[in-house]
């Protein structure tokens, strides 16, 4: 129930159609690991986008939603296909757009059949050469995304055009649980987002417009930052307080030999961090979930 104007989301806009519209050159894959682009208009029968917008919704206790967004300048004939890309570098492979690819960078095809109001979201992993079998997100509950069946008036477009509105079938949007999508044994975070289209329903069709990345804050993983003083006004930090942290196993009881410490040194013992002189010490890449925290050495 929550619209796009009541939310800051990252959003970018595509160059003017026309001549110094940027697209991809001829020929260009989504399995190529760096596509050549040029200049010029984008057929009429393809999406010429023209806005591209992300949120990421947080969650308590989990990585939250992913929101995306995109408006074009008219409605193709045939299907409707994007293609949103979200990488773990920002590192530019050499073409002005594509982000250097890592394995495990994610790509999610966004499809609605011509005349359709409800879209197909399925998703790709990079697999270090090309991308990987495609896992339909909206048959397992993981994905939605439909497009406007009405005109949206500019007035109530949150800016997305200045005067005209929006016609009916430009204006698409989709919502993924990042719970489904990030692998939940690991850390994993995406630092860009961005929106391609393609030409035809297969996936080794040729690439056509582009909006270029917006950065995004995508993780599954956060830290514990502990910070150790003592009660006098103002307070004193305290060094050589030493701490160990512990996966909870879900129960309203701390019990070390049931709950797991988080991570161990060469030694096999539970890592600990241990407060320096301005009373701080932590964890990093601890995975979304329930902890325990236990204070082992006090100070004097």
């Amino acid at each position: 129930s929550i619209d796009w104007a009541s939310v800051s989301e990252v959003r970018e806009d595509d160059e003017p159609t026309g001549a110094n519209d940027d697209s991809y050159a001829g020929g260009a894959k989504e399995d190529d690991t760096c596509p050549g682009t040029t200049t010029g208009s984008i057929p009429p029968q393809k999406s010429d986008l023209l806005t591209f917008g992300a949120y990421v919704e947080p969650e308590p206790g989990g990585p939250g939603f992913l929101h995306l967004f995109w408006t074009r300048v008219q409605e193709p004939s045939g299907t409707t296909l994007m293609d949103f890309e979200l990488n773990k570098s920002s590192s530019d492979c050499g073409n002005g757009v594509n982000p250097v690819r890592t394995v495990g960078d994610l790509l999610i095809e966004y499809r609605i059949e011509q005349g359709g109001a409800v879209a197909t979201l399925k998703i790709r992993e990079w697999t270090g050469s090309a991308w990987g079998a495609a896992q339909d997100l909206s048959a397992i509950g993981a994905a939605t995304g439909t497009i406007n069946s009405s005109a949206i008036p500019a007035s109530e477009s949150d800016g997305l055009i200045s005067s005209g509105g929006l016609s009916p079938r430009t204006f698409g949007e989709a919502s993924l649980d990042l719970s489904f999508i990030l692998d939940a044994s690991k850390c994993e975070s995406f630092g860009s987002a961005f929106l391609k289209s393609r030409a035809s329903d297969s996936f080794t069709s040729q690439l056509k417009d582009f909006i270029k990345p917006v950065p995004v804050t995508i993780a599954n993983c956060g830290s514990v930052k502990i910070t150790k003083t003592d009660d006098a006004s103002p307070p004193n930090p305290l060094a050589g307080a030493e701490f160990t942290l512990y996966k909870s196993d879900g129960d309203a009881l701390f019990e070390p030999g049931t709950d797991d410490p988080v991570g161990t040194n060469a030694n096999g013992l539970a890592l600990v961090c241990t407060t320096v002189a301005d009373g701080t010490c932590g964890f990093s890449d601890v995975l979304f979930g329930d902890y325990w925290l236990d204070e082992t050495v006090v100070p004097s």
